[in-house]
């Protein structure tokens, strides 16, 4: 997918620096428009969705556990220091 990618990023720099005129951007706009039709494209582009929608609960709960570890370890620190920092310090009203 990052190749298809590329090449999109590639082509869009190119229609957009290029002299060449509407001619030539409009050849490859139709040739983007081909290859985004084509069958073994959409599959490819169907099998990266049913890909990111299988991996993305895996995903966020590997985010979960890094978010609970990252505050446990906050926590700690902020415990272990005591009053000697002078954010942890209390202020008497």
């Amino acid at each position: 997918m990052s190749r298809l990618f590329a090449v999109a990023v590639g082509a869009a720099a190119y229609v957009l620096g290029t002299r060449a005129g509407r001619e030539r951007y409009d050849q490859i706009s139709d040739l983007a428009r081909s290859l985004w039709q084509d069958p073994r494209v959409q599959k490819k582009a169907s099998q990266a969705a049913g890909v990111v929608k299988d991996q993305a609960p895996k995903a966020g709960e590997h985010l979960a556990v890094a978010a609970r570890q990252a505050a446990a370890m906050v926590t700690s620190k902020g415990q272990d220091d005591g009053a000697h920092g002078a954010a942890s310090a209390r202020v008497q009203p």
